[in-house]
């Protein structure tokens, strides 16, 4: 049995899924810069060019194999090579050489396939090299605000544990504090390459007392998610959109970003008082938005030595009250390859979570 290199005790539970991973916020990466990322067991550089387009690579300069994120410049449009300064256009083809020789017609950047949404730089990554076969989502719209609270964890588990999370309902009220968990208006739904589901519960905040929580997910892949949160006592609404990008064997950072939404103004027929009044719920969110992001951090602190030192059975032994947790693993077999189980390959998963099974 194979064990993970950051604790010899420990086998590796789950190999690394296909789809989309956030590897870096957008944030991270100006015109004119270059990161070397790690993204199932491997390297990826990401750079912007100082025109400011996006390019995803492969780690490896073609011409004699130098790391092109370690040392690798943009001059303009091009990526220059720290060994030779051999220099790549957007498209990935070498433009010309450190030596003024002409370049290797042969020698190319092999691109990956990347995309830029909710504040995150994405990445494609498939065990056989498919390419992407489903679109990804986009973020927030003009309904939210531009500001966004982001944070990042690096922990040792697993995508589909930590995104298994979202339907274990029994674990909310013990590890969390909640209670009065259910299911809300629509049950869980595993459609293809997404699920959704609808959830509210009861808990308690300083100072506040207990507060109604509606939170709404929708997942994409293995990889992100989409949730929209509610307290309605209070006035709180915000999406937070999370990735979840296996690292290395039995390793995930998480990254998350929250964007408060705005109250509708369309009512408001006079711009001068919907102009002011948008400034002031700008203003709200700026101080509002942290405390609740906090709140989240927090549970994310008290998941964390679970995850890091749980297993993975295979033959789990669920009990009433659990929650959709084994069609949450039946949809998730279908994005290994090969897959989990034979069932996952039989066609795109639906399937409606039923009464019985909440």
């Amino acid at each position: 049995m194979r064990t993970s290199p950051y604790d010899p005790h420990r086998p590796i539970l789950l190999p690394f899924p296909d789809g989309w991973f956030g590897v870096a916020f957008s944030s991270e990466l100006k015109p004119g810069q270059v990161l070397r990322r790690r993204l199932a067991g491997e390297d990826v550089v990401l750079y912007r060019t100082r025109g400011g387009r996006l390019r995803g690579i492969e780690p490896y300069c073609p011409h004699l194999g130098a790391h092109l994120g370690v040392g690798g410049r943009v001059e303009n449009e091009d990526l220059v090579c720290p060994f030779h300064g051999f220099a790549f256009d957007p498209s990935g083809a070498c433009v010309r050489t450190g030596y003024g020789t002409a370049p290797p017609a042969r020698a190319r950047l092999v691109q990956r396939h990347i995309h830029e949404a909710s504040g995150m730089i994405w990445v494609w990554r498939h065990a056989e090299g498919a390419p992407p076969s489903w679109n990804f989502p986009e973020g927030p719209g003009e309904e939210h605000s531009t500001y966004p609270c982001s944070s990042f964890h690096l922990l040792r588990t697993y995508p589909q544990e930590m995104l298994e999370n979202i339907v274990d309902l029994g674990h909310f009220g013990p590890l969390h504090g909640y209670s009065g968990v259910r299911i809300g208006d629509v049950p869980p739904v595993f459609d293809g390459d997404t699920f959704r589901a609808h959830f509210i519960a009861e808990r308690a905040f300083p100072l506040l007392g207990v507060l109604t929580v509606d939170l709404r997910f929708r997942v994409y892949g293995l990889g992100c998610v989409h949730f929209a949160v509610e307290i309605p006592r209070v006035g709180v609404r915000m999406l937070v959109v999370a990735g979840f990008t296996p690292r290395n064997p039995g390793e995930t950072e998480m990254r998350m970003a929250a964007y408060y939404q705005k109250p509708g103004l369309k009512v408001v027929s006079s711009p001068r008082v919907r102009a002011a009044l948008q400034s002031v719920v700008e203003s709200t969110s700026r101080v509002l938005l942290p405390q609740v992001f906090r709140w989240f951090e927090r549970e994310i602190r008290q998941d964390q030595p679970i995850f890091e030192t749980k297993t993975y059975l295979e033959r789990a032994r669920p009990a009433q009250g659990d929650g959709p947790i084994m069609p949450y693993r039946r949809w998730a077999s279908q994005f290994y390859t090969p897959p989990l189980r034979s069932a996952a390959a039989e066609g795109p998963f639906r399937h409606r979570l039923d009464a019985d099974e909440a």
